[in-house]
């Protein structure tokens, strides 16, 4: 446990440097960390249903996926990371379920290691270390309570962000790994829609 303590402030700076900006932090976070070029995804989905992804990234709930490191050629980076969080006194009480997705995995890359984090304020609160072996694949489900703090392996049969409008598929036999651009002129910002 030791090394989570010494390793929090410096995973709190690095992550993708230079003139990519600053992860930010609040009630919650949930931060994915790894190497290399590969782009993984993080996706959350909060109390209500409502999933933050790279495709919705701010929630009603005022969940924001602030940083989303490896998406494409302009914002690539070595030691890249995804953080969705919550700014203080905005986190609404619940369960949040969170996932890992390989969007796009380079094969000289796998199995390609990576760290999941909770954070609550700039504290490091629960640290998993996992990988990934394949393009598309998905880990998780993973289960926050807040503010309780509990953590668990969530049940791996739950479909990706089930919740209603969150721009994920999901089949009756369970996800379809892959997530999908939500053009809907709300989604797109588009202030005819």
């Amino acid at each position: 446990m030791r090394s989570v303590v010494w390793l929090a402030p410096l995973l709190l700076v690095v992550g993708c440097s230079g003139n990519h900006r600053r992860a930010g932090t609040g009630d919650v976070a949930f931060r994915l960390t790894w190497d290399g070029l590969s782009d993984l995804d993080l996706i959350v989905e909060d109390p209500s249903g409502d999933c933050i992804f790279f495709g919705h990234r701010e929630s009603t709930s005022g969940g924001i996926l602030d940083v989303d490191c490896n998406a494409g050629t302009d914002f690539t980076c070595k030691h890249p990371i995804e953080n969705v969080f919550w700014p203080k006194a905005t986190a609404p009480a619940g369960g949040y379920t969170f996932w890992i997705h390989a969007h796009a995995l380079i094969p000289s890359e796998a199995p390609l290691g990576f760290h999941l984090q909770i954070l609550r304020g700039t504290e490091v609160y629960w640290l998993n270390a996992d990988w990934v072996l394949n393009h598309e694949e998905v880990q998780g489900p993973y289960h926050y309570d807040f503010p309780s703090g509990k953590v668990r392996k969530g049940d791996p049969s739950r479909p990706l962000c089930a919740g209603s409008g969150s721009g994920v598929r999901t089949s009756s036999q369970g996800p379809e790994i892959g997530i999908f651009h939500d053009l809907t002129p709300e989604r797109r910002g588009d202030p005819a829609g």
